[in-house]
C-alpha cells in the first residue's frame, strides 16, 4: 500500500508548520539582534557564517517555502480549483516541484 501524493503533501505541510513553530524563538531572537544595532547585525551575520548554521538557515527557509507553497495549494482548493482526485494529484505534484525548485535556489544563495 502506497500513500498518495496528496497525503504526502498534506503531511509535509503539517511538519513544516511544526518546524516553523518550534524554531520561532530562534528566528525572533535573530531578528531582534539584527535590528538592535549595526554591531548586533554584524554579530548575527557572523553567527550564521558557519556551515551548521547555514544548514539551519536553509532548513528554516525550506520549511517556510514549502509551507507557503502548500498553503497556496490549499487556498486554491478552498476556491474550488483542484478538488477532483486527478487535479488534486496534479496540484500536489506541481506544489512539490515549485517548492523543490525554490529550496534549491535558496540553497544556491546560501552556499
Amino acid at each position: 500500500m502506497r500513500m498518495p501524493i496528496t497525503a504526502i503533501v498534506s503531511i509535509l505541510h503539517r511538519l513544516s508548520g511544526l518546524a516553523l513553530f518550534i524554531f520561532l524563538p530562534f528566528v525572533l531572537w535573530g531578528l531582534g539582534l539584527s535590528l538592535s544595532s549595526a554591531a548586533g547585525y554584524a554579530k548575527f551575520v557572523h553567527f550564521l557564517g558557519g556551515p551548521v548554521m547555514r544548514a539551519v538557515a536553509w532548513f528554516l527557509s525550506a520549511s517556510l517555502i514549502y509551507h507557503c507553497c502548500a498553503g497556496t495549494k490549499h487556498l486554491l482548493m478552498d476556491m474550488g480549483w483542484g478538488e477532483t482526485k486527478r487535479s488534486g494529484r496534479v496540484f500536489s505534484f506541481i506544489t512539490l516541484l515549485i517548492a523543490a525548485a525554490l529550496m534549491g535556489w535558496v540553497g544556491c544563495l546560501l552556499w
